[in-house]
């Protein structure tokens, strides 16, 4: 959702989010139920600011080819990781 919320922020009216993973896209498309509560509660925040622009898409790109994008995905990831893991061992 943090996506959409700086796309709002810019001033965009539409959005074709491309994202590596099937499932997600399946669920935000609605061919798929969310089962698990965490991520019903960020769904339904999605769907919240989807409501804010004229059109949102959602499509799938194979991860092998979008290596860029799931490299930086993967650094901030590992970023916020040891952090958090900085914080917890003090």
């Amino acid at each position: 959702y943090l996506a959409l919320q700086k796309a709002l922020e810019l001033g965009a009216t539409s959005l074709d989010m491309r994202l590596d993973s099937q499932v997600v896209v399946r669920q935000m498309n609605g061919e798929y139920n969310i089962t698990h509560d965490e991520l019903r509660s960020i769904h339904n925040r999605v769907k919240e600011l989807m409501t804010k622009f004229e059109k949102v898409t959602f499509s799938h790109v194979p991860r092998e080819q979008n290596t860029l994008a799931d490299g930086v995905v993967n650094n901030l990831l590992d970023e916020a990781t040891a952090q958090r893991r900085g914080i917890l061992d003090d």
